[in-house]
C-alpha cells in the first residue's frame, strides 16, 4: 500500500515547488510594477508641477472648463483679474460666472454651442475700470480629438486700448495743428496792426475815456496773441536751445509778460527763493513761457475767489531744480489731476484747455516733469522739475573720462 504513495508524494512536492516558483516570480512582477507605478507617479507629478508653473507665471490669465460647462482649474492670473479665490472659481459654471465679473454673456454662448462659435471679445473690467480681451476655443482630446470643454484666455488690454485711443488723438491733434497754425499765422498779421493802431489811438488820447478804452483794447489783443502764440507753438513745436539757467531769472522774465494780466485780475504775488539755488538745463524763452502760461491760469482760477488773491512762486526741491506755483482758488479735482495736463482738458467753462499742454509739452522737451497737486491753503499748486546743470556736466565728464 505504501509503494504507489511515494510517486503521488512526489509529484505534490513538485506542484508546490512550481507553485512557489510562480508566486516569488508573481511577487517579483508585482514589486517591479509598483516600483514602475511609483516611478510614472513621480514623473505626472513633475509634469503637473511644470504646467502648474508654465500656467502661474503667464500674464494672461487661463481658465479650463469641463465637458459641464463649470471651471475645472484656472490660473492666478486668472483669479486676479476675476477678483476670485482659485476656491471661490472651481466648479463654478463658466457662463455665469464670467457674466457677473465681466458683464458678458459670450461664454455663455460658447459653452451652449458646444464651442463652435468660440472667438474673442473685448469687455470692461467693472472692477478696476479697465478693458479685458476674452478668447475662448474648444478643448479636444489629444487622440481622439473629441471635444472635452473649453479653454478660456483673459488679457488685460487696458494699457494698450489707452495707448490706441492716445494714438487716435494725437493723429486727429497733428491734422487739427496743422490747419490751427496756418488760421493762427493769418490771425496774427492783423492783430500787430490793430495793437500799433490802439496804442497810437491811446497815447493821443491820453487822459481821456477813450484811452481807457483803448487800453482795454490793448489788453485784450495782447490776451489773443498769447492764444495765438500758444496754439503755434503746440501745432509746431519747438526743440528747447538748453543752457544752464536759474529759476528766479526765469520767473522775472515771466512776471513780466504778464504783469498787465495779473495787475488787471488783482493779483498779488509773492516770492520766495532759496539762497543758493542750483542752474537746472533749460531754454529760457521756452520756460519762461511755460511760467507765463501757470502764472495766468492760476489769475483765471482765482476769478471767482472772495479775498486776497495771491499766487506763491518759489524755488523747491533739491538744490532749488524746481519751481512751484501756488494758488488760493478752488483747485483741481483729484480724479483731473492726470489728464488736466491732456489738450482740451480744463476746469473752466471759457477755457481752452492748451495753456497747460503746453506747459507739460515744454517741460516733457527739456527732460523734467510736472506735477499738479493741492497747495496748502487749497488751492492747486503746479511744481516743474528739471535735470541740474551740474548733474548733466558731472554726467558728461564721468562718461568721457
Amino acid at each position: 500500500m505504501s509503494a504507489p504513495a511515494a510517486p503521488r508524494l512526489e509529484t505534490l512536492s513538485l506542484a508546490f515547488e512550481r507553485f512557489n516558483e510562480a508566486a516569488r516570480l508573481l511577487e517579483s512582477q508585482q514589486r517591479t510594477l509598483q516600483e514602475r507605478v511609483a516611478s510614472l507617479d513621480l514623473q505626472l507629478a513633475e509634469k503637473n508641477n511644470e504646467l502648474h508653473n508654465v500656467l502661474e507665471n503667464l500674464s494672461a490669465g487661463v481658465i479650463a472648463v469641463g465637458p459641464d460647462g463649470r471651471i475645472a482649474t484656472a490660473n492666478g492670473a486668472a483669479c486676479a483679474l476675476l477678483g476670485c479665490a482659485l476656491d471661490d472659481l472651481l466648479g463654478q459654471p463658466a457662463g455665469e460666472l464670467v457674466s457677473q465679473r465681466l458683464g458678458t454673456g459670450f461664454v455663455s454662448r460658447c459653452a451652449a454651442g458646444g464651442w463652435s462659435d468660440a472667438g474673442t471679445v473685448e469687455t470692461s473690467l467693472p472692477r478696476t475700470g479697465g478693458t479685458v480681451r476674452l478668447h475662448a476655443s474648444p478643448a479636444r482630446d489629444v487622440r481622439s480629438g473629441a471635444p472635452i470643454g473649453g479653454i478660456l484666455i483673459l488679457e488685460d488690454i487696458t494699457a494698450l486700448v489707452q495707448w490706441r485711443e492716445r494714438a487716435l488723438l494725437n493723429q486727429r491733434l497733428s491734422t487739427m495743428g496743422q490747419v490751427a497754425a496756418q488760421i493762427a499765422h493769418e490771425i496774427r498779421n492783423p492783430l500787430g496792426s490793430v495793437e500799433l493802431l490802439a496804442s497810437m489811438l491811446a497815447r493821443e488820447t491820453a487822459g481821456t475815456r477813450a484811452a481807457g478804452i483803448a487800453g482795454h483794447i490793448v489788453a485784450s489783443i495782447r490776451s489773443l496773441d498769447s492764444l495765438v502764440s500758444n496754439i503755434l507753438l503746440f501745432a509746431r513745436g519747438r526743440e528747447p536751445e538748453v543752457e544752464p539757467v536759474l529759476w528766479e531769472d526765469v520767473a522775472r522774465a515771466a512776471l513780466q509778460h504778464a504783469g498787465h494780466a495779473l495787475d488787471e485780475s488783482s493779483v498779488r504775488v509773492e516770492t520766495r527763493w532759496q539762497a543758493c539755488p542750483a542752474r537746472v538745463l533749460g531754454d529760457a524763452d521756452l520756460l519762461t513761457r511755460a511760467v507765463v502760461n501757470l502764472l495766468l491760469n492760476a489769475a483765471q482760477a482765482m476769478e471767482a475767489t472772495e479775498g486776497p488773491r495771491v499766487i506763491t512762486l518759489e524755488t523747491a526741491g533739491d538744490s532749488g531744480c524746481s519751481l512751484r506755483i501756488a494758488d488760493r482758488g478752488p483747485g483741481v479735482p483729484a480724479e483731473l489731476r492726470e489728464r488736466i495736463f491732456d489738450p482740451f482738458v480744463t476746469t473752466r467753462r471759457r477755457g481752452t484747455g492748451l495753456g497747460l499742454a503746453i506747459v507739460s509739452h515744454i517741460v516733457a522737451a527739456h527732460g523734467g516733469r510736472v506735477t499738479c497737486g493741492e497747495s496748502e491753503r487749497g488751492g492747486a499748486v503746479f511744481e516743474i522739475t528739471l535735470p541740474r546743470a551740474e548733474a548733466q556736466a558731472e554726467h558728461r565728464e564721468g562718461t568721457h573720462g
